[in-house]
């Protein structure tokens, strides 16, 4: 038990088994106690999406938790002898294909190429933004999940120009479902480094340090 769950906030009324079935986890959470708990745990699951099953009811419905590598952090509330039994589905991932990268540079000049970083770009000295965009084809099915790998330092992410989310900090990735359409979409990825490069002697790497890849899950 000490290596499937982690409570983060320790509470003797709260008590767990785990099972696998199929190859995905399984969790019965229970507060033994007359009192309302608060549920604040680190659970070991491989599965990304996660459904709560209601034994009254026999109806499922998807379950809000933090996820992070083969880690989950659920936060709730257990009503007194409340229960919670939940299930990590694994599901199919693939890769989509990128095509047509450029780069815009500062000057608003195009570069026809894969992701490089400002050193790469003969920005070095560079303090500012450099734009990468790609085009990817979406059928409507799954969930879109992109992984830029190491950035330096902000990514600005944008779908058929439209703001996304702005990451500042790893894990550099994100869900990008509700922005693609059916069809070609443009994917726009805006670093922004620090102004120690243009300031300092020491040029600190800076841009895309690899080629970002998106997922489908189904």
């Amino acid at each position: 038990g000490l290596l499937d769950v982690r409570l983060l906030k320790k509470n003797k009324s709260i008590k767990y088994q785990h099972r696998k079935i199929n190859g995905n986890d399984l969790y019965f959470i229970v507060n033994e106690s007359p009192e309302e708990q608060h549920l604040c745990a680190e659970l070991s699951a491989e599965g990304t999406e996660i459904l709560q099953y209601d034994p009254a009811t026999g109806k499922t419905e998807e379950y809000n938790a933090k996820r992070f590598g083969g880690k989950a952090v659920v936060n709730d509330v257990l009503e007194p002898f409340g229960t919670r039994l939940l299930y990590f589905k694994k599901s199919i991932k693939e890769r989509l294909v990128t095509e047509n990268w450029r780069i815009i540079l500062p000057d608003g000049s195009r570069r026809e190429n894969e992701p490089l970083p400002f050193a790469e770009l003969g920005l070095a000295a560079y303090s500012g933004t450099v734009e990468y965009k790609c085009d990817f084809r979406y059928n409507g099915f799954g969930k879109i999940y992109l992984e830029l790998g190491e950035v330096l330092n902000i990514a600005e992410i944008s779908v058929n120009e439209k703001l996304a989310e702005v990451i500042l900090w790893r894990p550099y990735s994100a869900e990008i479902t509700e922005y693609a359409v059916k069809g070609i979409n443009t994917l726009s990825i805006k670093v922004t480094n620090t102004p120690a490069n243009s300031l300092t002697d020491k040029k600190p790497a800076s841009g895309l340090m690899s080629v970002p890849e998106l997922f489908i899950e189904k």
